[in-house]
């Protein structure tokens, strides 16, 4: 099955995606900050994570950089609520799949998502 992590520090934007997610039956597990994202992307591998990109501790920006260091091919999706041209520039050129704004349109996310899971399978042919 499909797996994706989710790590964002708002427990209502948690519940959000792991219902659309589901919905879509991919595999979700949630983490509440950049800390636990990265602790997870150090012992498993995961087929797309989803990051808000201003969270305590460790930002999106941190499980980010993990998540290419570590699993270089597994796309990287940024979720923010107050993000700038810079943030979205620096997020891309540090090899983010995508960023979307909060709130976000629910087809929009799906179909970014939808890409990127398209973009990982056709790079691991």
């Amino acid at each position: 099955m499909t797996r994706v992590l989710i790590a964002d520090d708002e427990p209502e934007m948690l519940r959000v995606l792991q219902r659309l997610l589901a919905a879509m039956q991919l595999e979700v597990v949630c983490t509440g900050d950049g800390l636990a994202a990265q602790a997870k992307l150090a012992e498993t591998e995961f087929d797309l994570v989803i990051t808000d990109l201003y969270m305590p501790a460790a930002d999106g920006f941190a499980v980010l950089d993990a998540g290419r260091a570590r699993w270089p091919t597994t796309p990287v999706l940024i979720l923010t609520g107050r993000g700038t041209t810079a943030d979205c520039v620096r997020a891309l050129r540090a090899g983010a799949f995508n960023l979307l704004g909060k709130p976000f349109n629910t087809e929009d996310l799906k179909s970014v998502i939808e890409d990127a899971l398209r973009s990982r399978s056709i790079g691991s042919d």
